[in-house]
């Protein structure tokens, strides 16, 4: 199925299909928005190259064994005006987590989400993109193989090295847990250089009082107004809705929390009424048990 509406073209197939390379270079010429959804052209289409105006880019659900570090390169240095990214459910090949990559500085992306990719695919991704100017960026189920090639180590610098340039501009995180946690310490040594961000979601994060206790008494996000905090499981609730109104009552900042959201689970009885009196705007969540 192919949509065209205001230079925006969306593919959604399962199947790919080799097409005529100059009609579809004549077709696409100009075009500022690409989503491909369990599609994709032939990787040796000149396509990838020719995406110059391109700003707001999404690969989703290639399930496939031919996406490789080589064609996730080519787009990206393709492509200057990228302001958005968005990767998720892809396999990419060919990823060598010994090595340092080389950087691809991307001053236009403000944007960056991934999902459901694996070790491999993040050791890559946040070794190569350097994206100064960032304001927004998701990671959701993350990690979640449980292969041989993890390396907690590894995976802990390359998102230090990551933020250490990103961190300075971001705005937004949201960082939903899978089956491959990170360690609490690396997300604290993220936090920590992320002195500008104002919105933070942590989505089923182990540990998750290590992380709050951080935020009140670390000194870290200073200028953090809205907080989604959901542990994992309910065995680590425990403690979690005295760290919420100590973290509201006390932490140091430049400007307070204004809206908080947590489970119903965990916001109730008293601490619900303190945090209300407290906070303009609280948000009970209902999770699955």
């Amino acid at each position: 199925m192919l949509k065209v509406y205001e230079r925006t073209t969306s593919y959604q197939s399962w199947r790919s299909h080799y097409w005529k390379s100059l009609p579809l270079l004549e077709m696409l010429r100009g075009v500022s928005t690409l989503h491909m959804d369990g599609f994709y052209f032939p990787w040796e289409h000149p396509i990838y190259t020719n995406l110059a105006d391109l700003t707001d880019l999404t690969i989703t659900n290639l399930d496939i064994d031919n996406v490789c570090v080589e064609h996730i390169e080519a787009i990206l240095r393709a492509c200057p005006l990228l302001e958005s990214f968005k990767l998720g459910s892809t396999m990419i090949h060919g990823v060598d987590v010994q090595t340092t990559p080389s950087h691809i500085l991307m001053k236009a992306l403000h944007t960056f989400e991934v999902q459901e990719l694996d070790f491999e695919a993040i050791a890559f991704l946040f070794g190569t993109i350097r994206a100064p100017y960032l304001r927004r960026l998701s990671m959701k189920e993350v990690c979640y193989d449980t292969s041989e090639n993890f390396d907690d180590a590894k995976y802990g610098t390359v998102l230090l090295r990551f933020f250490a340039i990103a961190g300075r501009s971001l705005r937004h995180f949201s960082f939903h847990e899978a089956d491959m946690p990170i360690r609490s310490r690396w997300l604290i040594g993220v936090l920590r250089k992320t002195p500008c961000l104002a919105s933070l979601e942590l989505h089923g994060v182990m540990r998750l009082r290590v992380i709050l206790q951080a935020l009140i008494y670390g000194g870290i996000c200073p200028e953090l107004q809205s907080l989604l905090a959901i542990p994992l499981g309910r065995h680590s609730r425990r403690g979690i809705p005295t760290l919420l109104l100590s973290l509201v009552i006390n932490r140091e900042h430049i400007h307070p929390i204004q809206c908080l959201a947590a489970p119903h689970t965990v916001l109730k009885g008293s601490f619900l009424t303190s945090l209300q009196e407290r906070v303009p705007r609280v948000v009970t969540v209902r999770i699955p048990e």
